[in-house]
């Protein structure tokens, strides 16, 4: 059956989509893929361990021979399945209870149909996905929320409808319906809860450049607003000489740990915006050009919620707060920015300051992020000055007014010092002016 994908948001991602089976075996699907650019797919290597019979977690690379028991089928193009080759194994790791390092396998295939198309792969700002079981069939959609980041793992939790991911959804891709890419694939599910993971993007298309087979399809944005946002941002950088745009390329390829460093404007700009901490890392990189950087901080404050830390300040941010400060944090964003509704208690403290992230502020205003860190600063018996430090590079980075940061810094102090001093009992004394009553005396 053929797709009438008129109209439809998710038409790029049905023509890209691979079921994987066993050779001659009947039935849906072991698990799913997706095409990443010209004749290559990818997948989880477990669910080739799968077709292959073989323990999940077998680390040796399959040989040719092995292959060709792997057969793929693109349901929107019908059922008939082709043989494909094995390109990249990244094996996957028992660490534990937990898989680290990778469960990825690209494979390559043959077939000059048209109608396949690879999607873009990218890191976005994205948290609520979808994704399909291993045939695809739209009635099998589950969407999903990304939770928190854990290294190469997305930690996933059910969406609006709380259905389940099944051992059957190994190996689909995570479809970022407003963005138009694929950010992450997959891999495993809790056997007693709705709690689900994901390889991300980045550790996709480390393996996909190893390859040399790193997609170059800019990703297609649905919202047209983004695409002004994009035009203006590739406007604003346009002024910069080839030379000093290939540093900013280099330099942000670096800090975000890209496998390639983009070769144009465009791929500069798409680079930055489908990043989770693309827009702020290409801020920095500009601080040498400031005209540029102003309109480049323009739009981006017209883009929506974006995170606006680097990856070099969120860590070190995390690393400064320490793995107990979860409460901390809850307690000094309900003193400082008391209007903001807080996410659930439970959730950990790298999605609490990602949220804090999030929330708008005026340009040249404390972003509430830096209030709520000043917050602890000020409370805190130690490490407070290592904080401020903190707070102070990353607010003179985004160009916070001086005169802001010295109220904020104020009014953290002045809130700790007032919960911290020594309770004053005040007595007030009157003299008193009642005349005394005559005493009685009873006669007998």
């Amino acid at each position: 059956m053929r797709w009438q994908a008129d109209d439809d948001p998710d038409a790029r991602i049905r023509k890209a989509w691979v079921t994987l089976h066993t050779r001659g075996a009947i039935g849906e699907g072991l698990g799913a893929g997706v095409v990443v650019a010209d004749g290559f797919l990818l997948t989880c290597a477990h669910v080739i361990n799968a077709a292959l019979g073989r323990p999940k977690l077998a680390a040796a690379e399959p040989t040719s021979r092995d292959m060709l028991e792997v057969a793929v089928s693109f349901p929107g193009l019908g059922s008939e399945r082709h043989a494909v080759e094995l390109a990249g194994w990244l094996a996957p790791r028992l660490d534990g209870e937990q898989w680290w390092d990778g469960d990825l396998a690209l494979l390559k295939f043959s077939m000059g149909a048209s109608d396949i198309t690879p999607v873009p792969v990218r890191e976005t700002s994205g948290r609520r996905l979808s994704t399909w079981y291993a045939h695809g069939a739209p009635r099998s959609l589950v969407d999903v929320y990304i939770q928190a980041s854990m290294g190469p793992w997305y930690i996933l939790d059910p969406g609006y409808a709380p259905l389940k991911i099944l051992p059957g959804h190994s190996g689909a891709p995570l479809w970022d319906r407003e963005r138009g890419c694929v950010t992450g694939l997959v891999v495993s599910t809790e056997p007693d809860n709705l709690r689900s993971y994901a390889i991300r993007a980045s550790e996709m298309m480390k393996l996909l450049a190893t390859a040399g087979a790193f997609p170059t399809l800019a990703a297609e944005m649905s919202d047209p607003r983004m695409r002004v946002r994009r035009g203006e941002l590739i406007t604003a950088l346009d002024v910069l000489s080839e030379r000093k745009l290939q540093r900013c390329a280099e330099r942000l390829g670096r800090v975000l740990n890209l496998p390639w460093f983009p070769p144009t404007c465009a791929d500069l700009v798409d680079a930055a915006m489908y990043h989770t901490r693309g827009m702020p890392t290409l801020l920095s990189t500009l601080t040498a050009h400031g005209a540029v950087a102003q309109q480049v901080r323009d739009v981006a404050a017209r883009l929506g919620p974006v995170h606006i830390l680097t990856p070099d300040e969120y860590e070190d941010l995390i690393g400064l707060l320490g793995p107990a400060a979860h409460l901390e944090v809850r307690a000094a964003a309900r003193r400082a920015v008391p209007h903001f509704t807080l996410p659930v208690a439970n959730v950990p403290l790298g999605t609490l300051i990602e949220d804090l992230e999030d929330r708008r502020s005026e340009p040249g205003v404390v972003p509430p992020v830096i209030q709520v860190i000043e917050e602890v600063a000020a409370a805190r018996q130690e490490n407070g000055d290592a904080l401020r430090e903190w707070s102070q590079r990353t607010s003179d980075r985004l160009g916070v007014s001086p005169e802001a940061m010295q109220q904020c810094r104020w009014s953290a102090k002045s809130r700790a010092t007032a919960r911290t001093s020594q309770p004053v009992l005040r007595v007030w004394l009157w003299v008193s002016t009642a005349t005394e009553i005559p005493r009685r005396v009873a006669v007998g």
